[in-house]
């Protein structure tokens, strides 16, 4: 069922498609919290002329990224990378954002996010990744600052966290239930405030 941060998303996504923006939005939760399928239903706000790259690994988002900053350098070039009207879907984003890949992809993200749009990056991402992201070395530690791209980049994203239960959508939920016979077991059988005692039939 819909929750109040996928009508945020929604409105926050239409705002920049239409106004040609470039976005990066962070979806933040733990296990079972719906960022997957927050993702899924805000896409259907999408105009069906944009193209859904997804990525592999860090190595071919950065390869996708440079063959777009090609593009840009050479009118001739093919520009069938991440252009206008595109969105790029980065699951578990420490996947493509950690490691010297993930900098160097971290730093190419930021370049194309000052380009032209609309484009949409919808990335994934739980609690403690995102800590280990964020950090920066200690000041005098003589470590090497190994996130500060991964750093900027988040720092600069639309982030929105999905809240671990529906405790706060009780009378939502039930108001639901009265039309949505898997809620309504759910709601008899289960502990209804967790997504993770749903029916897995259940369709999104």
């Amino acid at each position: 069922m819909p929750r109040p941060h996928d009508a945020a998303l929604r409105a926050r996504l239409t705002t920049a498609v239409a106004g040609g923006e470039a976005l990066l939005v962070v979806l933040r939760g733990g296990s079972c919290t719906g960022k997957t399928r927050t993702a899924v239903e805000v896409l259907k706000a999408v105009p069906d002329n944009f193209k859904l790259f997804l990525p592999a690994d860090a190595d071919s988002l950065l390869a996708m990224l440079d063959a777009d900053a090609d593009a840009d350098a050479d009118a001739d070039a093919d520009a069938d990378a991440f252009g206008p009207r595109t969105v790029v879907w980065l699951n578990e984003a420490q996947h493509y954002l950690d490691g010297p890949v993930g900098e160097a992809a971290s730093a190419a993200l930021l370049r194309r996010l000052d380009g032209d749009g609309p484009f949409v990056a919808f990335a994934t991402l739980w609690p403690d990744h995102e800590r280990v992201l964020r950090a920066s070395a200690p000041s005098g530690s003589g470590r090497p600052d190994s996130h500060r791209q991964a750093r900027t980049l988040l720092a600069q994203a639309h982030c929105i966290g999905l809240p671990v239960s529906f405790a706060d959508d009780l009378d939502a939920v039930r108001e639901a239930a009265r039309h949505d016979a898997s809620l309504a077991t759910a709601l008899e059988t289960g502990e209804p405030t967790s997504p993770r005692c749903w029916p897995l039939d259940r369709t999104w």
